[in-house]
């Protein structure tokens, strides 16, 4: 039985798959699919800048840390760590595709009951 092979969903390249991955090689897979590197990502912000949502504020020793892409991947952003800041999860989903400056500009503008976050803390100061 010959071997099928597959196309890479990064490069292109043709390949034969060992298991369910879609990249050729490690350099293909995404940031999102490298949990490993993930973490150490989160390491190395929260030991450059502190352990809080880059844009509520929030302490994130007892929530969930997510990485934001800072200019979103839509927009042209890249997974490289220049790009990542960490934010809470709330702020993070919030964000969206929006860029730091529109996403700003939105949590000044809204009440508290419409965006349950520390994000007024800073707002408010």
């Amino acid at each position: 039985m010959a071997n099928k092979t597959y196309e890479c969903r990064t490069c292109g390249k043709e390949f034969i798959r060992t298991n369910s991955a879609v990249w050729c090689c490690d350099d293909c897979r995404p940031l999102r699919a490298k949990p490993e590197l993930i973490k150490a990502i989160k390491g190395l912000l929260a030991d450059e800048y502190g352990l809080v949502c880059s844009y509520c504020g929030i302490n994130l020793k007892d929530i969930r840390i997510t990485l934001d892409h800072i200019k979103p991947v839509s927009q042209g952003g890249s997974d490289d760590i220049t790009n990542l800041t960490l934010a809470c999860w709330h702020c993070n989903q919030s964000k969206g595709v929006c860029s730091v400056d529109e996403f700003l500009s939105y949590i000044k503008h809204i009440r508290s009951d419409e965006f349950n976050c520390a994000v007024l803390v800073r707002v408010n100061d």
